[in-house]
């Protein structure tokens, strides 16, 4: 049965191609069912799919699922050499959030811009590759913050990249797992605390700093159900300063504390 997350096989943190020798045709791989998403980091590949012909240039994601009439290679025209990192996923739930993803922005994501969503694409496949990550829940919670930072950065392009509260909502799913604070989020996105909360609550009806302590709760329960993480690990993978500041915030929401939840 499929995790609740799609979970990473393989994973390379940089390979190159420098001539035409470089071609995969995703129809002739088998039949076995996975995802492959590739991140340029210099130079410039190509993708085919449904017909067109996409340029992959630096900062640019494929996203392939194989088996299917697509295929990605290396042309001299673009660039001397194409230098990328990729990683597989394999299962039902990462076909269908992959490919939802890539039926909503596209075959090609840009993920150049300053947004957070190419660096922690890029620390989810150095840490698979580096086998970092100890853990399913842990690993799946890295593949879901990945996707998500895609999914709020490509939405937040679509709906005009001066949107504030998006912009802060995008730099909160990328940052929550650090131990940092709404203020100094703010003063990140190069705009005071208090017209950012304005603006936020508006658009999305909570406050910037209660939707960033509900996303680390989240993350916690998960860890506390579906790990055997301690409760000081649990805090720090949660962006909270120590055990007992994690233990007081997760009373005040839940009405019981964290060994409570998980013995329930």
């Amino acid at each position: 049965m499929d995790p609740p997350f799609a979970q990473p096989t393989t994973a390379v943190k940089a390979d190159r191609a420098k001539n035409a020798s470089y071609y995969w045709d995703n129809s002739k791989r088998g039949k076995k069912r996975y995802v492959i998403v590739q991140q340029t980091l210099q130079g410039c590949g190509r993708f085919r799919f449904r017909g067109r012909e996409f340029r992959v240039p630096a900062g640019s994601v494929l996203v392939a699922l194989v088996p299917e009439k697509s295929a990605y290679y290396f042309c001299g025209e673009d660039s001397e050499e194409w230098v990328f990192r990729w990683i597989n996923f394999e299962g039902d739930s990462a076909l269908q959030l992959w490919g939802g993803l890539r039926e909503r922005f596209g075959p090609v994501l840009d993920l150049s811009r300053a947004g957070g969503a190419g660096r922690t694409l890029g620390r989810l496949i150095d840490g698979v590759a580096d086998r970092k990550f100890g853990g399913l829940q842990v690993q799946a919670e890295a593949v879901h913050s990945a996707f998500l930072s895609c999914w709020l950065q490509l939405e937040n392009m679509q709906e005009g990249t001066s949107h504030p509260a998006a912009n802060l909502r995008e730099l909160i799913h990328e940052r929550y797992q650090d131990t940092v604070n709404i203020k100094e989020l703010c003063a990140e996105a190069g705009q005071s605390r208090e017209h950012l909360a304005r603006v936020f609550k508006k658009s999305y009806g909570i406050e910037p700093a209660a939707y960033l302590r509900h996303l680390r709760l989240t993350a916690a329960e998960r860890f506390l159900l579906r790990s055997n993480l301690s409760i000081q690990d649990i805090a720090l993978r949660t962006g909270h300063v120590g055990a007992a500041q994690f233990t007081r915030s997760f009373i005040a929401a839940n009405g019981k504390s964290p060994r409570a939840f998980r013995n329930r």
